[in-house]
């Protein structure tokens, strides 16, 4: 297995649908090849972005197993269920297919108490030899976690080796950095991906960043080398795209799958209900967006280099 180190982002995979919603695992590898093109070095399979919870068991180790063949950097492996054995069968399976699991809060029960929840992720735990990031994502679960949680989970499990945390500020993610600066604590909202990184946290965890992940690779590689103007002119430039899907209205994955589209040949547009696919409205927009991001990208990465 790879360690997952320096401050590249990670790139949450989407999977791609026919129009009879099986998964096209031809646009898979053509978008895994493609991402690697781009100098992508981390993906998250199986994720939200990879709508998880319209996947039935055997798809998602599937769709892990053809990222581990197509892909040759690091996987994480989501593995997170509503049935903790269903969670444990994933983790033994995703720990020969990935360099580490992530691991979602139990979803659907709301109010779970403290104890309940600990135990949700001791049973998992115990279930695998891998490295374990948690997942926080109490806007999705309804079941936040604390840092009471975390510590505990921490000093019995070395193998949890950091966060992911979404729908939550940075402020939170500072609070847990700074409680656990051993762990790896990455935020999955890329408009605050330079300030991420500002304050010392591992990066970001992108999903709707897919169509355009030059800008993201390339800033964490330019705050790396200390090219804070460059880094400063990609996150800038790049708000556009977070700008077009709150006027758009769609949800991350239709919008990364939508972007896909204008960079991938063949790449479908097509979501599992309850997600809705872009329409040909939205489409003209997100193409004349994609393609005057790339010009953008390409006059600030010819920009001549300034002392930093």
């Amino acid at each position: 297995m790879q360690t997952l180190e320096g401050s590249a982002p990670v790139f949450a995979v989407p999977v791609p649908f026919s129009s009879s919603w099986e998964i096209d695992f031809g646009a898979l590898k053509d978008y895994l090849h493609y991402l690697e093109g781009c100098d992508v070095t981390s993906i998250l399979v199986n994720g939200t972005n990879g709508e998880f919870s319209s996947l039935t068991f055997q798809e998602r180790k599937d769709v892990l197993e053809a990222c581990r063949r197509e892909f040759h950097g690091k996987i994480i492996a989501h593995v997170g269920s509503c049935s903790v054995i269903e969670s444990c069968h994933l983790a033994r399976h995703a720990q020969e297919f990935s360099d580490a699991l992530l691991v979602l809060s139990p979803f659907y029960f709301k109010k779970v108490s403290a104890h309940g929840l600990r135990a949700f992720f001791q049973v998992i735990l115990r279930a695998t030899t891998a490295s374990v990031f948690l997942y926080d994502y109490p806007e999705l679960t309804q079941v936040p976690l604390s840092l009471d949680l975390v510590s505990d989970l921490v000093r019995e499990f070395p193998a949890v080796q950091g966060l992911k945390l979404s729908g939550i500020g940075l402020d939170t993610a500072i609070t847990f950095q700074s409680a656990f600066p051993e762990l790896r604590i990455y935020l999955g909202s890329e408009s605050l991906a330079l300030d991420a990184l500002d304050r010392g946290l591992a990066g970001i965890i992108a999903g709707s960043g897919n169509p355009l992940p030059e800008f993201l690779v390339n800033l964490a590689k330019a705050m790396t080398v200390g090219n804070r103007c460059q880094a400063e002119a990609l996150h800038e430039a790049y708000r556009e795209w977070g700008r077009l899907r709150t006027q758009l209205g769609l949800d991350s994955v239709a919008i990364a799958k939508a972007g896909l589209s204008c960079r991938v040949d063949g790449f479908p547009l097509t979501t599992r209900p309850p997600l809705v696919a872009a329409g040909s409205p939205e489409m003209e927009q997100i193409r004349i967006v994609v393609s005057r991001l790339l010009e953008k990208f390409r006059l600030i990465m010819n920009r001549p280099q300034e002392d930093h």
